[in-house]
């Protein structure tokens, strides 16, 4: 097959949580926490009327997006590695890196185990709908599957999109409060709100044995984890 032509755009936009699933899956195998670099999925919307991410042009393949009903499952797990990536880019007022860099591998490993995490429940989710078979196949078991998530988009709770004076924290609500996620009863719920516990927990270890939890400087980086980790946990 040839290669597609490609017009460049003038702007690259690189997708936080609707990143290409063949673009995840790639970043995961790569991946190695031991490096102390951030989990990051390279996936490249670089073309002025193309439908395919940059690896997906280059390999002549075809993008791989997540069902509509876990986008949702996605979208934390993108707020997720965006509050982590402070611990790589936050500086004290004097210009000096604020956390220990000996710690970030201990970061990357948690945020790699819920990054597999995620690609196990989104396994599960196609098995569970039928979705593991090419588009050309798939036929009624797509069609229920619109039926699923259309029934379940009437039980969400949309907010009114912020206006210009809308913070940062009001506009992930509102696109928060937009997508479908797994829900309990769901396979693989169970095993998805157990990663981010885990994930909350080995990030918050990884802060105690590098300050402690007595000292002054433990407490308070404590207490700012604590207040600023994005996701709220499920009971399980």
């Amino acid at each position: 097959m040839p290669n597609r032509q490609r017009p460049a755009a003038n702007m690259v936009v690189c997708p936080e949580h609707l990143f290409c699933l063949q673009c995840f899956r790639t970043a995961l195998r790569a991946y190695d926490p031991d490096d102390g670099e951030l989990f990051e999925v390279s996936c490249r919307l670089d073309a002025v009327a193309s439908i395919l991410c940059a690896q997906c042009s280059q390999r002549n393949s075809h993008c791989d997006n997540a069902p509509a009903g876990i986008i949702g499952d996605f979208f934390d797990f993108a707020l997720v590695l965006r509050f982590c990536k402070e611990f790589w880019t936050a500086e004290s007022d004097a210009g000096v890196a604020r956390w220990d860099r000996n710690m970030l591998p201990l970061i990357s490993l948690a945020v790699r185990n819920l990054a597999a995490a995620l690609a196990s429940i989104l396994a599960g989710h196609r098995r569970e709908h039928d979705l593991t078979q090419s588009r050309k196949k798939q036929g009624k078991a797509r069609q229920a599957y619109r039926h699923f998530c259309a029934e379940r988009r009437m039980a969400l709770s949309p907010l009114p999109r912020p206006g210009r004076d809308g913070t940062p924290e009001d506009l992930i609500a509102y696109h928060s409060a937009r997508v479908l996620r797994l829900e309990p009863g769901d396979v693989g719920f169970t095993s998805w709100a157990a990663a981010k516990h885990a994930c909350f927990a080995a990030l918050r270890s990884a802060i105690v044995q590098f300050y402690g939890d007595e000292e002054v400087a433990g407490v308070e980086r404590l207490e700012e984890f604590d207040n600023y980790f994005p996701l709220v946990l499920d009971e399980i």
